[in-house]
């Protein structure tokens, strides 16, 4: 592939821009009681009241992560050739890892059944999107060295697909909740790129570099000669399951609440009818470098999540401060992040929160913040784990990425950025509840 940098710019850069709607997780709303929300990083972490989740309104999330400035990636695509390379590797990790996920609520509903088990159902769409790029492969291009060379965390996936799920939480005792959650999954998309080797060289005075590795991909649209029918429905053939698990436990007479969670713990088999692969051996595209790889199916992991938080309440539960830690397993590299929060809630149909989210390179500039309005009859949340302060334009964009500028803000100190919006109906508390909060 010949000037591979500029390839690897649009493959960031689509993975940071071509936003769609994984089940994104909004640290902010751990410790806000009236979300719904909440219940995607911990299903023990029961919400105050029930609730009704309708299509396109009650719940849309999308995020961009990473642990590289987002600003850095608009001097890729304009100040490359300009940059010295000594400045531009001292602002690179040694994995620089990019990630693109949302999250689109088609339905759902929350309640609690006679015996306090909060039961939960619904489907979603996911996309996730990760790239990985190694520090190695940008001292190569830096150096114009010339050779062939092994090189690690070069790739991105791409993963489209539904779900189904049921979950339930329920006490042991007085001071354990556990809760648990099932998910029926049924691939949409997928696609692969995996790069081994770098082939790079000298030719006529021009520097080329050519990638060696493998592609696969895996589509419910898939046109190849090999499937027998377009029909969509006739090419459902990938299908999985995934399982959320967690606890929480009351100590301190219900001042102090720890609670940890595994979530998205499963799997993927994309079936073989729809399932296309190839060698990269040349150019990054194009038919003449297409391999047949056969049409065997694979299975892939979903990228399962780690979420341990501690809370201490104080001032009769108004007021709270909490401390999560949040680990994602990437096919590519693990991410940590530890997000300190202060939750206020002034009335029971009231919450909101900041945090700050530490680790992972995060800047102390960066804040997050989310309110959960949730009277009697509706439920409207919006929150953000990373609200930069300051934003500059960028000529980054999906669609015309090398051909013209456009400007798009994007925020300067920021490595990561997300949004969280729904609008959801509630159901009655149960008279137990109503009947514990007076007594407090």
């Amino acid at each position: 592939m010949k000037r591979i940098f500029y390839s690897l710019i649009m493959l960031i850069g689509l993975a940071l821009l071509s936003m769609q709607s994984a089940t994104a997780q909004l640290k902010s709303s751990y410790f806000m009681e009236g979300s719904y929300f909440r219940t995607e990083l911990n299903p023990a972490l029961k919400p105050t009241r029930g609730y009704i989740a309708v299509p396109a309104l009650s719940g849309y999330s999308g995020g961009i992560y990473g642990n590289v400035d987002l600003e850095l990636i608009r001097d890729l695509k304009s100040n490359f050739d300009s940059m010295n390379a000594s400045e531009f590797l001292g602002k690179l990790p040694n994995v620089s890892r990019h990630t693109m996920k949302g999250d689109l609520t088609l339905f759902g509903a929350g309640f609690y059944s006679r015996k306090k088990v909060y039961w939960t159902f619904g489907a979603n769409l996911h996309h996730d999107t990760n790239l990985a790029v190694s520090r190695d492969v940008a001292e190569i291009l830096a150096d114009k060295k010339t050779g062939v060379y092994d090189v690690k965390s070069l790739g991105m996936d791409n993963s489209g697909y539904f779900d189904a799920f049921v979950g339930s939480a329920f006490n042991i005792g007085k001071y354990l909740t556990l809760g648990v959650r099932a998910k029926f999954l049924i691939g949409i998309q997928n696609a692969d790129i995996r790069v081994d080797k770098l082939s790079a060289k000298m030719v006529d005075g021009a520097y080329e570099v050519t990638p060696i590795g493998e592609w696969r991909m895996n589509s419910i649209e898939n046109n190849h000669v090999s499937v027998d029918d377009a029909s969509v429905w006739r090419n459902l053939r990938s299908f999985g399951g995934a399982i959320d698990l967690g606890a929480e436990l009351s100590l301190l007479g219900d001042r102090l609440r720890v609670s940890a969670a595994v979530t998205d713990l499963g799997f993927i088999y994309w079936g073989r009818r729809t399932h296309l692969g190839g060698y990269i051996e040349d150019e990054f595209d194009g038919d003449d470098v297409i391999a047949d790889l056969g049409y065997a199916g694979y299975a892939t992991r979903l990228n399962c999540n780690l979420n341990v938080g501690v809370e201490y309440r104080f001032c009769k539960d108004y007021l709270s401060v909490g401390l999560l830690s949040h680990t994602r397993f990437y096919r590519y590299a693990i991410s940590t992040e530890l997000t300190a929060s202060f939750n206020a809630r002034p009335t029971d149909w009231l919450t909101f929160t900041l945090s700050h989210t530490m680790l992972n390179a995060n800047r102390p500039g960066v804040f997050g913040a989310a309110i959960n309005i949730h009277p009697r009859a509706i439920n409207i949340f919006m929150g953000m784990d990373y609200i930069g302060a300051r934003y500059k334009a960028t000529g980054l964009h999906p669609f015309q990425f090398m051909a013209m500028d456009t400007q798009m803000m994007m925020p300067r100190s920021a490595k990561s950025f997300n949004l969280y919006v729904g609008i959801g109906f509630n159901l009655a508390r149960p008279k137990w509840v109503r009947e514990a909060e007076k007594e407090m």
